[in-house]
């Protein structure tokens, strides 16, 4: 349970924006590689294409550890389609950045880094139980981010968050009701 806490906190404090990377964070490399120039966008934006960038890599990195270490059929089938599906995503996400001359982050970040470490030593039922978690409050947390860039000046930043949310929201949606299944049958 302390365990599930502490990834938790891990998860939600980027997004409340009271995290700080370390020194060779790529995502922070990112972020200052944008405030040195003049973006074609509103202020945010940027923040936003690296933010989703590191999700997007976590994500990708969670659905491969499902796939690999999940118990049941149900979350490695979901692993297998989160890898797929944050691909066509981040893709995306590279496409809109490149356009607008935004740096993305090319490797996860520190703290993203340390909650996926703590994943993959996990085991069994314990794995199971952490992964589905980390997973909900990660899309919880994306839903979150695209609802404010559906608001923004930037078109296709604001058109990536309208088209993509309901494949976020699928992913929620799977993944408790793998939760439930396992609730179920306990």
């Amino acid at each position: 349970m302390t365990k599930t806490i502490a990834l938790a906190l891990t998860l939600a404090l980027p997004v409340l924006g009271a995290c700080a990377a370390s020194p060779d964070d790529s995502m922070r490399e990112a972020k200052e590689a944008n405030e040195a120039q003049t973006l074609p966008m509103a202020e945010g934006t940027a923040d936003f294409l690296v933010a989703m960038t590191d999700a997007r890599m976590m994500d990708t990195a969670e659905g491969r550890l499902a796939f690999e270490q999940g118990t049941t059929e149900a979350i490695r089938d979901c692993g297998r389609l989160m890898v797929e599906e944050q691909k066509v995503l981040a893709d995306e996400l590279t496409s809109i950045a490149a356009d607008a001359d935004v740096t993305l982050p090319t490797t996860l970040s520190d703290e993203k880094s340390s909650v996926l470490e703590d994943l993959s030593e996990l085991r069994g039922e314990q794995f199971d139980r952490e992964l589905i978690e980390t997973i909900a409050i990660d899309h919880e947390c994306d839903l979150e981010a695209f609802a404010g860039a559906r608001e923004m000046n930037y078109a296709p930043v604001r058109e990536f968050a309208g088209t993509c949310t309901p494949m976020i929201e699928r992913h929620l949606t799977l993944i408790e009701d793998i939760e439930r299944g396992r609730s179920g049958a306990s």
